[in-house]
This record gives C-alpha cells, sequence and structure tokens, in this order.
C-alpha cells in the first residue's frame, strides 16, 4: 500500500503524525525488514504505516503489544484498511509488556544462555518510564537480529516526568499483580535467562553465577545500566 493510501486511513486517528509516519514508512521501505515488532500498539496507526510499508514491499509481518484493557481498536483500523493480514495484534493481561519479550528471550534461548534473535525492527513507543523502558531495551536487544533498527519514541520527554510536568492531574491506580509479578519472582526469572553480564570500573560482574549457588539462598543487590542515547537521533543501528 503505498504512503498516500495509509495516511488517508489514518487521518484523524492519533497518535502519530503524517510526517512521523512517513519517516517510518520510508524507512520500512528502504531497510526492508522481514519481522517488525512494536511495543505500544494503541489506535494501530504506527502498526498501520509499518505494515502498509511491509506490504509494499511484497513481505514482513508487525508483531504489536499491548495491554488487553487498552481502550483502542486498532483491529478495526487494520481491517478497514486491508492491512489486518500483516500484523498479529498482541493483548497482554499481565500488567507490563517486559514479560512478553522476557517470554520471547527464553522461548528463543538455549540452556547456555544464547538467544536466536527473532526481529530486523523495533519500535518502543509506550511507558517512557526509565524503570520500565531501560529494561524493555535491555531485552529487546537480545531479540534484534545483526543490523537491526531500535526506534525509540518521545526522546525529547524526561525519564521520569511528573504528571504535573505534562499538565495532567496524576492518576494513581491499585492493581493486584498476579504472583508471576511478585518482584522477588520477577528477579529470579530474568536472571535465569542468563548469561547476564554488568560491567563496573573494576571488573565485571557475572551475576549470573549467584544462581549456581544453594538456590535457596537470598541475595541483596542492585544492578544499574546505563545507556547513552543521542537526542538528535531518531533511532539507533544495533549491531552491523
Amino acid at each position: 500500500m503505498d504512503l498516500e493510501r495509509v495516511q488517508a486511513g489514518v487521518r484523524g486517528t492519533p497518535f502519530m503524525s503524517p510526517h512521523q509516519g512517513s519517516i517510518v514508512y520510508d524507512h520500512i521501505r528502504q531497510a526492508r525488514p522481514e519481522m517488525v515488532l512494536e511495543i505500544g500498539t494503541a489506535h494501530g496507526v504506527s502498526a498501520a504505516y509499518m505494515a502498509a510499508a511491509l506490504d509494499e514491499n511484497g513481505r514482513g509481518h508487525v508483531v504489536t503489544v499491548d495491554r488487553a484493557d487498552a481502550p483502542f481498536r486498532p483491529a478495526e483500523l487494520l481491517e478497514k484498511l486491508g492491512l489486518a493480514d500483516r500484523v498479529t495484534l498482541v493483548r497482554r493481561e499481565d500488567s507490563s509488556y517486559n514479560w512478553f519479550l522476557k517470554e520471547q528471550v527464553a522461548r528463543q534461548s538455549d540452556e547456555a544462555g544464547n538467544c536466536e534473535p527473532l526481529y530486523d525492527f523495533c519500535y518502543l513507543d509506550a511507558a517512557k518510564n526509565w524503570t520500565i523502558d531501560g529494561l524493555a531495551i535491555f531485552l529487546i536487544e537480545k531479540l534484534l537480529k545483526p543490523g537491526a533498527w531500535l526506534l525509540l519514541d518521545d526522546l525529547g520527554l524526561p525519564l521520569l516526568p511528573l504528571a504535573a510536568d505534562l499538565g495532567r492531574p496524576p492518576d494513581m491506580t491499585v492493581v493486584e499483580l498476579p504472583d508471576i509479578e511478585d518482584p522477588r519472582h520477577e528477579l529470579r526469572e530474568l536472571l535465569e535467562l542468563r548469561p547476564l553480564v554488568v560491567c563496573n570500573r573494576h571488573r565485571d560482574a557475572y551475576l549470573d553465577r549467584l544462581l549456581d549457588r544453594r538456590h535457596h539462598a537470598t541475595s541483596s543487590f542492585v544492578v544499574t545500566a546505563r545507556l547513552a542515547v543521542s537526542r538528535g537521533a531518531a533511532g539507533r543501528n544495533i549491531g552491523s
């Protein structure tokens, strides 16, 4: 599907502007990825642009992830445009798309922790919160093929903006987390993706060795990561 047709088809639907859509569309046309991952579906406009570009390329598929309770209907938009067969809509009942990413990494990994990558392009447009998306980037990079692209939306936003800074009143929600999202379980699940190596100034720390000690022993530690992102860049090329 050409750019003009998809722009006309999504006109008036938030949240991606025609200019942003054209940038993503043109990149997909030029890079010609086969498997595309999107984190944050919303109304499905960005998925429509990417699927239209794949359709114009003659091959490729989009996997797009959002919460099951998200108040959007992207399937209707994609059906209207005739692009539904190019897109798999994933809806998660748990509170974080990071569990989807963790499960994909685990499914693609062998016993030694070597992950077979899946995707040629990823568009991360979700929480805009470093606590969540910092981990998402760590997991996504495991799933990206050499030479793949990671596009981060809203790089200009602060990592942990206050609701008042965005002109919105605070929205506090209390939810009951399933057992799988207990913090102790989360930590062990991620460490068991092994190997996990964190570099520091003195030496590398092989955190997965903790799991090779007594399985019932408990440890308290903090893992910090630093990601350098150029504010002028629209995306980041992973490997080459």
